[in-house]
């Protein structure tokens, strides 16, 4: 059986981070929506942290998700960044678990 997370089966970006104007469910004050497509829906919740900065911080993160993995694979594909071996090897590990692989 195929791994359910395969390469692009994620929303495609961007994503960007909006603070609910009140926890929604009493779960959750941070969304990440997904943009592309115009439409308007949840990708991320954030769970209350007790701390608005840290989970303002985990939304911007992970609404970065997209750019930060399409700017890895780019990095990925020049010789002279793969010259550091620690790097790309860091970079690699970073996109397969990405990927989920």
């Amino acid at each position: 059986m195929e791994n359910a997370r395969t390469k692009n089966s994620f929303t495609p970006g961007p994503w960007t981070p909006e603070e609910a104007a009140a926890p929604i469910q009493t779960i959750y004050r941070w969304r990440v929506n997904e943009l592309a497509t115009g439409k308007h829906f949840i990708i991320a919740g954030l769970a209350l942290s007790g701390d608005s900065r840290i989970d303002e911080a985990n939304a911007c993160l992970i609404a970065a998700a997209p750019e930060l993995l399409e700017a890895l694979e780019a990095a990925c594909r020049l010789d002279y960044f793969n010259e550091h071996n620690a790097l790309a090897s860091q970079a690699r590990a970073a996109i397969a678990k990405a990927k989920g692989e």
